[in-house]
């Protein structure tokens, strides 16, 4: 920690992937939204939503969920329960490669973060 000027904040919790207690720079931690009564990221519980939602209409009648009131609602209410939980670089480096193959962006990681050695 010899290159960061100033006082660092140190915060210590399990990583949402693994459970793995670590310590980490809060303000440089990769983290995801989290909900909890789905137990999946706010981003993949919002694609389910978006297929479940092809499923459920005619493409022709409501073109997307913006047009459909149910699925705004379960956006809402998603987006309302969704908690921010750090994510260790182990799970991330894991998880970037099916997040890429499945259109999401990669989970960003900063080696400033990392406090307890955790690559």
């Amino acid at each position: 920690m010899s290159d960061m000027d100033g006082p660092v904040m140190v915060a210590m919790s399990a990583c949402i992937g693994c459970g793995r207690v670590f310590t980490y720079n809060p303000e440089l931690v990769p983290s995801l939204l989290y909900v909890p009564s789905v137990r999946n990221s706010l981003e993949l519980a919002l694609a389910e939503l978006a297929a479940i939602h092809t499923d459920r209409h005619d493409r022709t009648v409501l073109a997307d969920q913006a047009d459909c009131d149910t699925c705004q609602e379960t956006i809402r209410l998603l987006t309302d329960e969704a908690v921010r939980e750090p994510i260790c670089p182990s799970c991330a480096a894991t998880a970037n490669p099916h997040r890429a193959a499945n259109g999401f962006e990669p989970i960003p990681t900063e080696d400033t973060a990392a406090l307890d050695g955790w690559r």
